[in-house]
């Protein structure tokens, strides 16, 4: 093993201590519901049923739940959680993406653009023009209205939910009964999805962290965060949520994120994946190592204990302490690794999010002109994570002098 791979190894040992909290909470919630079995919602979802699997591996075999993996996405469950096709039915991804192209828009539909060439020209729309507030622009509101753009979405959507529904069901969920969930958080935007296409079902969903609701919840629909949470004023460690990119890196998992469903073989309805090579590397160089880290970590604790064991608040308060360092002073081996991450933004924005670097040219000009360093400062803020783009950047003491300079 190299010095790199000891180095995330070792850091997933440290960061144990948020996942086995984690599963813990986990646990209790699906307790409280006398719930027996936990669907994990991939990708952070594989990750997350690992180091439950592990956390559990230590209970008497009576005690145990089952926890299972669930394939999906929130390309894959929006469009089968749709009412209809208007403007109004795509208010709950416009809400989030208020400019969007056509093409993106389409994309979250599960729909290639060029099906949909005709009846775009036809309304005077071009699929790569980004549209500020589409719900509002005439064109738009005219394309959905058209009856063959309904006609064709509407079959799209009866047959995804048709596939889903049978996905579901094939992995045991209870589409018209009661079930728990497991994600990574911030909105928990698929479990509205599965709450809005089966509207039979309550869904109890577990999160990391949670940030504030923008569209209504479903009423069928009940959420609840394990260290930080915006709709239940439990913010102490609300920066988090801020700065979510490393931690969705370091609970990624292989294999893409899901577009879709088929029922190719006849009989197993697969799920559909969008692999990018570059994604899939980073996690094989180094969040592979991360992982296997926290599972070791996890195995090496002590076995839970309900009465002498710490309380789901104290593990809270020690994961959310250990995500704060994470995200705020970064080890620079993290911020390099997602440095170099492509981002899977297919939802909404239709494409992948890569971070930009600085050149040596504007560090020389930084030396000099104060407009220079703001320019390199505006990039951080830009990149979603200032204080790891600068780590990386930088290190050492002109990162910390920066971080204390920038307030970051």
């Amino acid at each position: 093993m190299s010095k790199p791979d000891k180095i995330m190894k070792s850091l997933g040992v440290a960061c144990s201590p948020i996942f086995s909290g984690y599963s813990q909470f986990i646990y209790e919630a699906a307790g409280e519901q006398n719930l027996k079995r936990v669907f994990f919602f991939t990708r952070e979802g594989i990750f997350f049923k690992q180091a439950f699997d592990a956390w559990q591996s230590r209970l008497p075999e009576h005690s145990k739940i089952e926890a299972i993996a669930l394939p999906v996405s929130r390309v894959a469950t929006f469009l089968p959680s749709l009412s209809g096709v208007s403007t109004s039915d795509l208010m709950r991804m416009w809400s989030q993406y208020s400019a969007q192209s056509m093409n993106n828009t389409l994309r979250s539909l599960q729909c290639d653009p060029d099906e949909f060439h005709f009846q775009l020209c036809a309304h005077k729309l071009k699929g790569g023009e980004d549209i500020h507030l589409p719900w509002l622009d005439r064109r738009v509101v005219n394309f959905f209205d058209d009856p063959q753009v309904k006609d064709r979405i509407n079959q799209k959507r009866h047959y995804a939910h048709s596939l889903l529904e049978r996905m579901l069901v094939q992995h045991g969920f209870d589409c018209t009964g009661q079930n728990i969930i497991v994600d990574i958080g911030w909105r928990g935007t698929i479990q509205d999805n599965l709450c809005h296409a089966f509207p039979g079902a309550k869904i109890a969903g577990v999160y990391l962290g949670l940030n504030q609701f923008i569209n209504s919840q479903p009423s069928n629909a009940s959420k609840r965060a394990f260290v930080t949470d915006a709709n239940a004023n439990n913010m102490e460690f609300g920066h988090i949520l801020k700065y979510v990119r490393p931690i969705e890196m370091l609970c990624n998992g292989l294999g893409g994120s899901v577009t879709s469903y088929t029922d190719d073989s006849g009989e197993k309805i697969n799920p559909v994946t969008a692999v990018k090579d570059e994604e899939d590397e980073i996690y094989r160089r180094f969040t592979a190592y991360f992982q296997r880290g926290v599972l070791d970590g996890i195995s090496a604790s002590a076995v839970p204990d309900a009465v002498t064991g710490p309380c789901l608040r104290e593990l809270a308060q020690t994961a959310g302490q250990l995500l704060s360092n994470l995200v705020l002073d970064p080890p620079r081996i993290i911020a390099i690794a997602e440095g170099k991450l492509h981002h899977n933004e297919t939802f909404g924005a239709g494409g992948y999010a890569v971070s930009t670097r600085i050149f040596l040219a504007e560090w020389v000009k930084a030396m000099v002109f104060a407009s220079a360093r703001k320019n390199i400062f505006e990039k951080a803020v830009q990149s979603g994570w200032p204080n790891g783009y600068l780590k990386r950047q930088l290190g050492g003491l002109p990162y910390t002098w920066a971080k204390r300079r920038h307030r970051i």
